[in-house]
């Protein structure tokens, strides 16, 4: 597996996906998992590891140079 294959399944988006298919997956974890939403310091922990992988594969996934 390599990180552009970690980028996709971050977002849960197929490597065919349109920019905006990809944008939002994106929000939609960033809505589902943001870490305020959470007050268990474990499931706190786990939203945060979600939205920082969320927002790597979108830096990458959302330019089409890096894509």
């Amino acid at each position: 597996m390599t990180e552009g294959d970690d980028h996709y399944r971050a977002l849960e988006v197929a490597p065919q996906a349109t920019r905006q298919e990809i944008h939002a997956a994106w929000r939609f974890q960033l809505v589902a998992f943001h870490p305020d939403r959470f007050r268990d310091p474990g499931q706190r922990r786990r939203a945060e590891e979600i939205t920082k992988r969320a927002n790597a594969a979108w830096q990458v996934l959302g330019d089409p140079e890096r894509r």
